[in-house]
């Protein structure tokens, strides 16, 4: 049976990293720019052995930081933060996976639907990594949270419900929804949330290795294989 199209507001808290970005495409954009002779960068990194370094963390399970493999490397601070203006510049969405960009598109195109960026991580690399797949810059702002935990089910419980019950991101007080789709390539991530006025997603592309695989889907949660099984406009829930 279908169901019926909910007429609410809804914001779209959506991770950055696994989720949209596609951190092996970007990571290889930014070596790139490490390596090359560009003007305030005096110390350069071998773009190679950059990516040896990620894949090596990536089958150990390990969290690969750019931004610490080039200082490890000699590079001034200066140097590096010149490397991420560069990266920031790019505005190339090709650093998206192809359903992210679909999805971006669709609710972009949606008068009910609000994007917001929810991320995980350090205010410069995150915000480089949004300017670098077009999200941001001179002429676009996409609504976006940076917080330093993994448990965004738990900050959008916390800190982002109003006196008057509805949903407003810290920072974003123009965008006021009834209810938060939360979006997110963690499992650990989609947690804690009011169940009735949102709807947490886990990503787990059959392609991508999982992060906290050993952990189990919280109640109510919803796994997908691909962002284009995510309704958009949001559907009901079956009564």
């Amino acid at each position: 049976m279908m169901t019926e199209q909910c007429a609410v507001k809804v914001l779209r808290a959506t991770d950055l990293d696994v989720t949209l970005y596609d951190p092996a495409r970007g990571l290889e954009a930014l070596a790139d720019i490490a390596e090359r002779d560009l003007p305030g960068i005096e110390t350069h990194v071998g773009s190679k052995r950059m990516m040896d370094a990620y894949r090596q963390s990536r089958e150990e399970n390990r969290t690969f930081q750019a931004e610490t493999y080039m200082r490890e490397q000699g590079m001034s601070e200066d140097n590096i933060a010149v490397v991420y203006q560069y990266f920031s510049e790019l505005a190339e969405p090709d650093l998206l996976f192809p359903d992210a960009k679909r999805y971006i598109e669709r609710v972009n195109a949606s008068p009910i639907d609000h994007l917001v960026i929810h991320t995980t991580g350090l205010d410069r690399t995150q915000l480089s990594k949004l300017g670098a797949v077009g999200l941001l810059g001179p002429h676009i702002v996409t609504p976006h949270r940076i917080i330093r935990s993994h448990e965004k089910g738990k900050d959008i419980a916390n800190n982002w419900r109003n006196e008057n019950g509805l949903y407003v991101p810290p920072g974003v007080e123009l965008l006021e929804c009834e209810m938060v789709v939360l979006v997110d390539d963690r499992r650990d991530a989609v947690g804690g949330m009011d169940f009735e006025t949102t709807r947490p997603y886990v990503l787990e592309r059959p392609e991508q290795s999982r992060r906290g695989a050993d952990i189990a889907v919280p109640v109510g949660a919803i796994v997908i294989s691909s962002l284009d099984e995510i309704s958009v406009p949001l559907e009901q829930r079956a009564a």
